[in-house]
C-alpha cells in the first residue's frame, strides 16, 4: 500500500478523479485474499483511460496516509468500485496503537513491582 502511494505521489501530482479499491486482505502475512484484489485489476484500464490513480487501500475506509495524499492533491471525486468507503470510527486501533502499547507496558511493569514488593514485606524470597 505504501508504494501505491509513493507511485501516485510520483507519476500523479494533480487530478480532480482518483479510483480507490480494497487491495486484498493479507492473511497470515503471507497471502493475500483476493476477492478485493479482482475489483481493482477490472477498473485499472478505466483508470489509464480517465488519466486516473488507482488507490489500493488496507481496510474499508481511508487511512491517515491516504486521507493526507488526497488532501494534499485535492482531488474532488472519489469512485469507489467493489465496496463501500466508511468513515474511520474514533476509536480506531490504528490512531491509538502507540498509545495502547505504552500503557500496557506501563501497567505490567506496575505489576511487576507490586508484585515483588507484596512478596518482600511478606518475608518471601524469590
Amino acid at each position: 500500500y505504501e508504494v501505491n502511494r509513493n507511485i501516485m505521489d510520483i507519476l500523479y501530482k494533480k487530478g480532480d478523479k482518483l479510483y480507490v479499491s480494497k487491495g486484498g486482505e493479507v492473511l497470515h502475512k503471507r497471502s493475500i485474499a483476493s476477492g478485493q484484489l479482482i475489483n481493482a485489476m477490472a477498473i485499472a484500464p478505466l483508470a489509464a483511460d480517465n488519466n486516473s490513480p488507482l488507490l489500493l487501500i488496507e481496510n474499508n475506509y481511508l487511512a491517515t496516509a491516504d486521507e493526507k495524499l488526497v488532501k494534499e492533491r485535492k482531488y474532488r471525486e472519489l469512485n469507489q468500485v467493489g465496496f463501500k468507503i466508511e468513515r474511520r470510527n474514533f476509536f480506531n486501533i490504528e490512531r491509538f496503537k502507540l498509545t495502547t502499547t505504552i500503557l500496557l507496558v506501563l501497567l505490567a511493569l506496575f505489576m511487576t513491582v507490586r508484585v515483588f514488593l507484596t512478596k518482600k514485606s511478606f518475608g518471601l524470597d524469590l
